[in-house]
């Protein structure tokens, strides 16, 4: 298994280092270990999910419904 750095992950995630070792620290990423000081996290390893980002879930929904609300719009004006 290849490891890569908290660094490396943090570019691939398009998050910050920050973020990326407060991940390793609290166990949220499967097989990440730490070795001289260093976190090595598995190059397979998938991005947790982010419990603050709720917003954009709702922002989906909202846009999906805003959607539809501007097709039935268009149907019943035709």
């Amino acid at each position: 298994m290849n490891y890569l750095t908290v660094k490396e992950i943090a570019a691939q995630w398009e998050v910050s280092t920050n973020l990326v070792s407060r991940y390793c620290a609290e166990d949220k990423i499967p097989g990440v270990k730490k070795e001289k000081g260093k976190w090595l996290i598995p190059d397979d390893a998938q991005k947790p999910i982010d419990g603050r980002r709720k917003i954009e879930v709702e922002e989906d929904i909202l846009f999906a419904y805003n959607e539809v609300k501007y097709t039935k719009y268009l149907i019943r004006f035709k």
